[in-house]
């Protein structure tokens, strides 16, 4: 009798599917399975596939095809298509549903890393009463980000792991994830959703659930950004009062980072309406520097993208510490650029007690050396402007690195990209 079910059961529709498995389970009998296998291929070439309504990776050597149906929904079925490279590493993986894209994961090596970004397809606009076929559908439509996943394994071959309470060769390894959820909306920055989670080290008797989490989401607020919702692990030390957190989550570094930062110390020296222009990853930088300000514009390095997030602070409160010097220098009345002419006219009347600074800022300017910025040459090290330069860089350093477990937790994630 059962076995008469089973035959008739594609048929079904998708209540009385459901009732039959009530029914099976009920008197003690395993469910049926509703997915079923319709069409499985392997390892075929991409140069041997011309008849296809999706673009190929431009990396793809061969794909995989995996189709399934429902036994319950004979209309109903999904399409897995993955793709390789010449080593047959996964680069991309398509998933279509009724023959229609719905998404695709893309894949990408680093060192000790590896990113995943899901992408959600978004079918293109048709005009009621107009039948387009499928494959124009599939070919017109367009991408937008979904979710980005950073997966970080560190090994630690010193260290064994252990299995059923016995030593063994293999070495343990450490997990560590950075997810951000982007806005279904257009503007995927607008709302974020990022996770980091640092699982614990597989020795083989630890608890796999005792992993430490932290999430918050960033809400776009003009140039500005806002963190909010930010909830945490008890076993994760973090300082959720930290001035510094907003950007640790984003990353002082990244071109967004660098631009967040900036804007936050202009802010701090009362520069905003200067309007200073900022390229967080200028070509112009010389390598002996990570950054420089010129005439109301600040550059970045983007070697500071593999260096310490502490440098992107130290850097980034270098650099408009001079902007300021100079905006100093015009509010004193001694401007030489359009810059510090623009701070004259835009920024309020110097206070007497910043008249004395603005003196030495203004004859350190006259000597500043135009070429040989190098710190072994002691017109460019000892010259106020650099002095008070540094102080102002490495002070907030010091501020950034205080909050001991916030900068190792955070900078550790940064030190890999997507």
């Amino acid at each position: 009798m059962l076995k008469i079910l089973s035959f008739f059961t594609p048929k079904m529709c998708a209540v009385r599917f459901k009732t039959l498995n009530k029914c099976r389970t009920s008197i003690g009998l395993k469910p049926l399975q509703d997915y079923k296998l319709l069409y499985k291929a392997e390892n075929i070439d991409v140069s041997s596939d011309t008849d296809r309504d999706w673009l190929m990776p431009h990396w793809a050597e061969t794909f995989n095809i995996v189709k399934v149906g429902k036994r319950s929904d004979p209309t109903f079925s999904r399409e897995i298509i993955s793709f390789y490279d010449k080593d047959n590493n996964i680069i991309e993986r398509l998933f279509r549903q009724n023959g229609m894209n719905t998404r695709k994961e893309i894949y990408s090596k680093g060192y000790k890393s590896r990113t995943i970004v899901t992408k959600e397809f978004v079918q293109p606009k048709i005009e009621a009463g107009i039948n387009v076929p499928l494959k124009l559908k599939n070919l017109a439509g367009r991408w937008r980000d979904r979710i980005s996943e950073l997966q970080i394994i560190e090994e630690y071959p010193v260290l064994k792991q252990y299995i059923k309470g016995k030593r063994t060769d293999k070495s343990p390894v450490g997990l560590y994830t950075k997810r951000v959820e982007y806005s279904p909306s257009g503007d995927k920055d607008s709302v974020r959703n990022i996770t980091f989670t640092k699982y614990p080290i597989n020795f083989g008797f630890q608890d796999p659930s005792d992993k430490k989490v932290i999430s918050g989401t960033l809400v776009k607020n003009g140039k500005d950004v806002e963190l909010t919702d930010v909830r945490k692990t008890d076993n994760l030390k973090i300082d959720l009062n930290d001035e510094f957190l907003k950007y640790r989550f984003i990353d002082p570094r990244s071109d967004e980072g660098l631009r967040l930062l900036t804007d936050y110390f202009i802010k701090k020296r009362g520069l905003e309406p200067l309007h200073i222009y900022v390229n967080p990853s200028s070509g112009s930088v010389s390598e002996s520097s990570l950054g420089y300000f010129w005439n109301g514009e600040l550059h970045y390095s983007k070697r500071l993208q593999k260096l310490p997030s502490s440098e992107a602070v130290d850097t980034v409160a270098h650099e408009v510490e001079h902007a300021y010097q100079h905006a100093q220098i015009g509010r004193l009345g001694k401007s030489e650029s359009r810059y510090e002419t623009e701070a004259e006219r835009l920024l309020p009347p110097i206070e007497t007690n910043e008249i004395k600074s603005a003196v030495k800022y203004a004859i350190a300017r006259d000597v500043y050396p135009v070429k040989n910025k190098s710190m072994d040459n002691p017109l460019y090290r000892d010259n106020y402007l650099e002095v008070k330069a540094r102080e102002a860089g490495g002070k907030a350093k010091d501020m950034y690195q205080a909050n001991k477990d916030n900068y190792e937790f955070f900078n550790w994630f940064g030190m890999h990209k997507f």
